[in-house]
């Protein structure tokens, strides 16, 4: 079962839809957001409710195909860390979003990050996944360079609206088949 960390340092809005975009390229997955979101008012479980009461058979495995979200609440990776195990083993895929490198053993981390001028986003070590901007950049960078989105691509994927599939969402499959760290 593939598990995937996706850190983006850079750009907080990147990194949200772009793991409801991976988790969206896998088919049937599970999107985890551990990035506090104070604004946010979760409307079901969160990490943290679960974490606390224990999961229960369905919330270990997918009812149906899709992409599925669930919010942090306020738990971090290492409390989540005994949960997130057992989801990886009951979901086809598990996209974990979070925003340190503090992600459970077992999960590969992917950097996202804009592509600008070096000089201007976080250096990290090896590969990224890189999201094209209005800079022209004539570096080929180490990783998976995306496309662009089509207009309202990014607003059905936010609001989950089908279909969700376009050329940005289809640009991160390889995403799945990288050699990640």
């Amino acid at each position: 079962m593939p598990a995937l960390h996706l850190w983006s340092p850079d750009d907080r809005a990147l990194g949200s839809l772009g793991a409801l975009a991976l988790g969206a390229a896998a088919g049937t997955c599970l999107v985890v957001d551990l990035a506090p979101d104070p604004a946010a008012e979760p409307r079901g479980p969160t990490v943290a409710t679960i974490v606390a009461d224990g999961p229960t058979a369905a919330q270990l495995q997918p009812a149906r195909s899709g992409v599925a979200y669930l919010p942090g609440g306020d738990a971090t990776a290492g409390e989540a860390a005994e949960l997130l195990d057992a989801l990886a083993v009951g979901w086809p895929a598990l996209v974990v979003h979070a925003p340190g490198r503090d992600v459970p053993p077992g999960f590969r981390t992917v950097p996202v990050l804009p592509l600008v001028p070096p000089g201007l986003r976080t250096a990290v070590d090896g590969p990224a996944v890189y999201q094209p901007t209005a800079w022209r950049s004539p570096e080929r960078p180490d990783g998976v360079v995306l496309a662009r989105p089509l207009p309202g691509e990014l607003g059905r994927l936010a609001r989950m609206q089908r279909p969700v599939w376009g050329r940005w969402v289809r640009s991160w499959r390889r995403v799945w088949s990288y050699p990640w760290r």
